[in-house]
Order: C-alpha cells, then structure tokens, then sequence
C-alpha cells in the first residue's frame, strides 16, 4: 500500500513537472517574434551599430531561455535575465531606467523561471511613452510569525492598470483556464506559481502615486518538484 501511494505521488509529480515545463515553453515565442522584428525595423533604418548591440544582448538573454528547462532558477539568475532584457530593448528605446533595490539574503532563493521578467516585458510592451518609462524592482525577504522565509519581490513602472483590468487581475483564480487572448503571460504565471505553491503565494496589482505596481511573494522551501 505504501509502495502504491508513493508512485501514485511520483506519477502526479512527474505531471506537474510536465505541465510546468510546457508552460515555460509556451510565453517564449511571442518575445522571439518581437526580437526579429525589431532587427528588421534597424536594418531598414541600417542603425548597424544597434544591430551589433541588439544580436550580443539577445544572444545572452537566448542564453538564459535556451537552457534545458528549468522547474527553477534563482532569483539571481532571474534578474540577470532581467537586465538582458532591459539592455535589449534600450537599443530601441535609449531612456528606459530600469533600477534594482535588492536585499542579497534573496538572491539564493529559488523561484520560477520567467516571472519577475514577465512583468518587465509587460510594462515595457504596455508602456504608452517608453522614453521615459522608469522599472523599479525591489527583492528582499519576509519572515513570518512561523519563522518561514519568504521572497518578497515588488516590480513598479511608471504607468497606471485600468480600474476594469486591475480588478479581473486581482480576481483571477489560478485554477482557471490559462489559455486566452489577453494577459496570456500573467495568468501563466499566476497558474505555474499555484501548481508548485499552492495556496502559500501571493500576486496582486494596485496602482499607487504615479506607478503601477505587481507584488509577488513566494515561500523559500516547499514541497513541489
């Protein structure tokens, strides 16, 4: 009987992990896709130079997202993606300011590969005037009353979330079906962080003063896979 409910946890396990794995795969294209046109886009302006930028920073930022896939990276690593990305995009729009506010207790921490990069990529695609949008990230921990240890991530931008989307985002349920038209990239996270947390994450968004605000909290260990 115990050999039996360990396969049948394995077998779940194993199709978490393959779900999970599906999931990172699934947001990637549609990046690539906008990184190929964006070269187009400089080789008709023949802006060679920023060609010769562009190609070094996405081949470090391919780099990142090439690599056998992950159930985990560190934030560390996630955030060096971060920062590749930014380097990317600055090459069409010089006046991005992406700034860091990190606690290094956090940056051991394992998490989710392609989340905090999610919400960067949005702000800038939503972004109405990129050349003067501002990305704030401040990453530190929590210690609850339990002495549990939990990554503590807040990613900021200049910009403002409607008041109809602000509440289907703070409303959306994980468990519901990620697959739609709008908002693809959040809800993929949000679903990919209740497969392995459970109940034991957090993702909300407010606006406050002149920023929009995405806030993510995820515990140090768990039991996923």
């Amino acid at each position: 009987l115990e050999n039996e409910k360990s396969e049948r946890h394995r077998q779940q396990m194993d199709a978490v992990q393959a779900k999970l794995q599906y999931l990172q795969l699934q947001i990637r294209p549609h990046f690539y896709l906008n990184c190929l046109k964006n070269i187009n886009s400089l080789a008709q302006m023949h802006e060679d130079e920023k060609i010769q930028t562009l190609v070094i920073s996405l081949s470090d930022y391919f780099r990142y997202n090439f690599q056998d896939v992950k159930n985990f990276v560190t934030v560390r690593e996630e955030l060096e993606a971060v920062q590749s990305y930014v380097d990317l995009c600055r090459c069409l729009y010089n006046e991005i300011e992406l700034e860091f506010d990190i606690d290094s207790e956090v940056l051991g921490i394992k998490c989710l590969p392609l989340t905090i990069l999610t919400f960067v990529e949005n702000a800038i695609k939503h972004g109405k005037d990129l050349s003067q949008l501002v990305i704030k990230i401040y990453a530190g921990i929590t210690i609850n009353e339990d002495g549990e240890v939990y990554a503590n991530i807040r990613i900021a931008n200049t910009g403002h979330f409607d008041d109809e989307a602000l509440t289907q985002l703070n409303d959306e349920s994980p468990e519901t079906v990620i697959y739609k038209k709008e908002r693809v990239g959040i809800s993929n996270v949000r679903y990919r962080m209740w497969l392995i947390y459970g109940e034991h994450f957090k993702l909300t968004f407010k606006n406050k003063d002149n920023d929009a605000i995405v806030h993510l909290q995820f515990p140090e260990h768990f039991a996923g896979c």
